[in-house]
This record gives structure tokens, sequence and C-alpha cells, in this order.
């Protein structure tokens, strides 16, 4: 029989889209320099721009994002793991 896996994220939609930011920012898949639009964020995940909002300003509290203004906010240089600035990759 197949065993239910409870679901240990958390249910709250702003913590779940802060973790998923995040997670895309450690891995580089959101690189320095890249802006993070609130209302791409409203769109991808079916949320409101409060709850988008509030979730950016999770990562942005943690330095991995800072307020841009009416574009939304920019992907930092700084590498949370390391603490250090990202080197450029001369591949």
């Amino acid at each position: 029989a197949m065993r239910i896996v409870p679901d240990t994220r958390d249910p709250r939609k702003y913590v779940q889209i802060a973790e998923n930011l995040e997670a895309q920012v450690i891995t580089g898949i959101l690189e320095p320099g890249e802006i993070v639009s609130v209302a791409e964020l409203c769109k991808e995940f079916d949320v409101s721009r409060p709850t988008a909002r509030h979730a950016v300003k999770i990562i942005e509290i943690k330095g991995l994002v800072a307020f841009y203004g009416s574009a939304g906010f920019v992907v930092t240089h700084k590498c949370p793991v390391c603490g250090q600035q990202r080197k450029e990759d001369n591949s």
C-alpha cells in the first residue's frame, strides 16, 4: 500500500514563495542583477500582491534582494552561503 507522506512545508503561501525564491538565488537560477517583479510572482504563484510582497520582504531581510522601486526587487551580488561576493563565472 502507498504511504501518504505528510507535507512538511509551511502552509503559508508567502513562506513557500520566499523559500522558492531563496533556493533560486542560492542555486544561481536567479542571478545577481536580475529583477524580481511582484506582479510576475502574483501570476506565477497565483497570489495577491500583498502576499507576493510579503514573500520578497522575507528574502530582502536576508540580504538576497534589494528594493528596486516600481520594477520590484533586484537580486543582490551576495552569495548567502559564503557571505562573499560571488566570483564571476569565466567559462
